[in-house]
């Protein structure tokens, strides 16, 4: 049972009431989660929160994460009013069990290979199967795929029995002439019809849906749990892993895993039991009694059959890994090749590029090669043992049947038959052993893959603490309203005056908690201040100057105002090597991997530039305040982040290079690219907000008239369009969506001056007004404050923001436009001193005074 709550973000006087539902994401009602029917919620005078109960259902089946939605009705709300964007939410529902299941968790928690690699195949495979079968749809499929097995070994046995009958009645001296063509003519019928069904059943196969299913079960799984990957699982499971994974493996393991483990058991094995029933049946009924021969032959085959197949279990996953591997290379080098294009066609490299590619491919077929030789080696072991059996059973046989004909004929003949499909079917199911212990390689791979680490965990902890934190502000701010300490503006309401913040974040890519807390990046400074051991090296430098500058000086030389001007030149000299010892500090620290003790504090509602040159952090930052990648927290409060955003406001990034959906995908595809799915969806309105955006944005104006909702025309990656309009696109699809936060990287890089000034007013725009082209008559306290948090390097264009934080070393430091102007100034003016005590020295050095 889950806790819902449903908020009142603004005054709690008077009472209030609204209804709530749920809606089906990819979870499912009935499967999932007990559906909600639009239910009452009632406020109280002076209640703000109410909490709802939501029914989660125990698992049937691994699914990973699945997410659901609730929805707030805007029509039934009464005594108060819905935010724009803030009557749907989404709820995910993580399922922390190992694949294929939690009796291996020892072994597949972390999707370490070579602990996978040491579970028994047989158990291996024994779970993947079950963890296949729990799925509804699958086991419905494979249940008549099971009957239809039996069908088909029961038609094979009738005809064994026919064929046994019919020699019979054709050598029988006491049956009339037409009775024996009466029976004749029923073998014949019972023998055709029958038929018919296997082939009816064998055809209605491939419409039971269960390769199908399981496909896209396990394609999805996949998909599902790459999106969630910590940021650490994503860089080692490379792109070239998951196309193998979905489009090899996942085949490799439904067909070759699942459905021949299926055959085996409920085709092959089956009819082999059956067959040697009808065996001991039939030599029962023969005058001559049972023979031993082929009774003892039987079971000949399994004796030499499963020995051979252990001794060939290593090898054939063996070179089944190296397929793997060598598929592996060549569609990594295909990767590469297509994503580097332009690098290979800059430096005319295609020749070197076809001729990697000619090397990868006859990896790939050396490999299959020597597995697929291996295979028909291990396909024929079964049929030669059959086929020795069978004729040495024709020599003992064949004597019986000349001593007796009368009597041993038909036996004979029906037990042949008989060999003859005991030995076809131990074939079959040594083939059907064969694809299992080839696919038992594949499994490994997807157990590796589903099993890595997802960061929903670490979300969930996230996510709950900011819902506690900001519960605890909340209540807190309104206490603080109500007395009059917090004055907030008419458009405001509690949850408004709540910050974002940042307070002594620590953050490293290696995800290390405890590192030295002083740290490279600001060892002796305090918000990327210069330390005083820097200072001093100016000082160092400069201080024997004077001396050296003044002793030069011919007695007659050494006025006062000689003496001054040696002085000032010695201030210069030693404001010219502090400049010098700032750079070479800056450029010590100029990769920065990691930071410690960074603090921010922003208001809602205010448009805010970090500025700084590359590799000081920036990024970083900004993803910390997206919830991409989580700060250091202790070991023992994992949940206790010391980022906290308002946990009602949406926030959405835009990386610095746009993403374009493409080939398929229209503009306005991925304009509504984040609009969430909702009942209260209208679809015309959002294609007329999306037009109007663009327009205001100034995309190509073609883009936004002739061919807005054109298929196939922006080219994969947006290729056919500029990459000017694939940022403004990027930008537009942000504030279509119109999210409370956004977080833009360097929105300006690929812009001109006129659209970056453009773009700039658009941003205003969207923080003063709360959204982009929003309708003059929807008052301004039904929508949440928007904030945007911008990237710059260049101070002209962060300086249009509200507030800038400067990035240095991977600290921030707040600074006013006034306060970086003075900055830039004494730069200049530095620098001005800068070049002319160099030349003043260079002159001393050379010419006497």
């Amino acid at each position: 049972r889950m806790k819902l709550g449903i908020s009142r973000l603004g005054s709690s006087k008077g009472t209030a009431r609204c209804q709530w539902s749920t809606f089906d994401m990819s979870a499912s009602a009935g499967v999932h989660y007990i559906e909600v029917k639009p239910t009452w919620v009632e406020f109280k005078d002076g209640e703000s929160l109410k909490d709802v109960t939501l029914d989660i259902l125990p698992a049937e089946s691994y699914d990973g994460t699945v997410e659901l939605g609730v929805y707030i009705d805007e029509k039934s709300v009464e005594g108060a009013v819905v935010g724009k964007y803030l009557h749907t939410a989404s709820i995910k529902i993580i399922d922390m069990s190992s694949f294929p299941t939690d009796d291996l968790k020892e072994f597949v928690t972390g999707g370490n290979e070579e602990k996978i690699l040491s579970i028994r195949p047989a158990i291996l495979v024994k779970e993947f199967v079950e963890v296949c079968w729990s799925l509804p749809l699958t086991k419905m499929g494979t249940k008549k795929i099971i009957w239809a097995h039996q069908y088909t070994s029961m038609v094979s046995i009738l005809n064994i029995f026919i064929l046994f009958y019919l020699v019979q009645v054709t050598t029988s001296q006491q049956l009339a002439f037409g009775v024996k063509h009466e029976l004749v003519v029923m073998f014949s019928i019972l023998w055709v019809l029958p038929f018919t069904g296997v082939h009816y059943l064998a055809y209605r196969r491939q419409f039971w849906k269960v390769g199908g299913s399981l496909r896209k079960w396990l394609q999805g799984l996949l998909l599902k749990k790459f999106l969630n990957f910590t940021q650490k699982a994503r860089t080692e499971i490379g792109i070239q892993k998951v196309i193998q994974g979905m489009m090899q493996h996942v085949t490799i393991v439904v067909s070759d895993g699942y459905l021949a483990t299926i055959d085996l058991l409920f085709g092959s094995l089956v009819r082999i039991c059956l067959l040697i029933l009808a065996m001991i049946v039939l030599q029962s009924q023969s005058a001559a009694g049972i023979n031993p021969i082929p009774i003892a032959g039987v079971f000949i085959l399994p004796i030499c059959i499963l020995p051979f197949l252990m001794y060939r279990q290593k090898k054939t996953f063996s070179l089944r890994g190296a397929c793997f591997d060598a598929d592996e290379g060549s569609i990594s080098h295909v990767l590469m090749s297509v994503l580097n294009y332009q690098l290979i066609a800059d430096y005319d490299r295609r020749t070197y590029c076809l001729q990697q590619f000619a090397d990868k491919i006859n990896q790939v077929n050396k490999a299959a090669t020597n597995f697929n030789a291996a295979a028909v080696n291990s396909k024929f072991f079964a049929p030669w043992i059959s086929t020795v059996l069978v004729g040495i059973y024709i020599i003992f046989g064949g004597f019986r049947v000349i001593e007796d004909p009368e009597k041993e004929l038909a036996a004979f003949l029906a037990t042949i038959s008989i060999f003859r499909s005991i030995g076809g079917q131990f074939e079959q199911a040594y083939v059907e052993t064969l694809k299992i212990t080839s696919a038992y390689a594949s499994i490994c791979e997807i157990t590796v893959f589903i099993n890595q680490e997802i960061d929903v965990p670490q979300r969930h902890l996230v996510t709950r603490a900011r819902r506690a934190m900001g519960r605890e502000i909340r209540e807190a701010r309104i206490r603080q309203l109500k007395s009059g300490e917090v004055v907030a503006e008419p458009d405001d309401v509690a949850a408004d005056t709540l910050p974002i913040q940042m307070h002594d974040v620590s953050f490293d890519y290696q995800g290390r908690y405890g590192a030295d807390q002083a740290g490279s990046a600001g060892e002796g400074s305090e918000g990327g201040g210069i330390s005083e051991e820097t200072k001093e090296m100016g000082s160092k430098m400069a201080n024997p100057m004077l001396g050296a500058f003044t002793n030069r000086l011919l007695p007659s030389e050494r006025s006062e105002g000689a003496v001054a001007a040696a002085e000032m030149l010695q201030r210069a000299y030693r404001a010219y090597s502090f400049i010098k010892a700032i750079k070479r500090n800056i450029k010590g620290g100029n990769s920065v991997e990691q930071f410690r003790n960074v603090n921010l504090d922003i208001k809602q509602g205010q448009l805010v530039a970090i500025l700084g040159k590359p590799n000081q952090g920036k990024a970083t930052m900004m993803r910390l305040i997206a919830g991409q990648v989580f700060p250091l927290m202790p070991p023992d409060s994992p949940g206790l982040s010391p980022v906290f955003v308002p946990p009602h406001l949406r926030v959405v990034q835009i990386q610095e290079n746009p993403f374009i959906l493409g080939p398929e995908e229209s503009i306005f595809d991925n304009l509504i690219y984040g609009i969430k799915k909702s009942p209260s969806l209208d679809m015309k309105a959002l294609e007329a907000r999306a037009r109007m955006v663009m327009a205001r944005l100034e995309l190509t104006e073609d883009l936004v008239t002739k061919h807005f909702k054109e298929k196939n025309f922006v080219g994969n990656g947006g290729a056919r369009i500029t990459r000017g309009d694939r940022q403004l696109i990027s930008i537009g699809r942000a504030l279509v969506m119109n999210p409370e936060i956004i977080i833009v990287h360097k929105p300006t890089a690929l812009l001109d001056n006129y659209h970056t000034d453009l773009v700039l007013k658009v941003f205003r725009e969207y923080v003063e007004n709360r959204g982009v082209g929003m309708p003059k008559d929807e008052p301004l306290i039904k929508r949440r404050k928007r904030t945007l948090v911008f990237s710059a390097k260049d101070p002209s264009v962060a300086y249009k923001a509200d507030v800038v934080y400067e990035a240095v070393k991977a600290r921030l430091v707040c600074k006013t436009r006034a306060e970086f102007e003075e900055d830039e100034e004494l730069k200049r003016k530095l620098a001005t001193l800068t070049s002319t005590v160099g030349a003043a020295f260079t002159r001393q050095q050379s010419t006497p005074f």
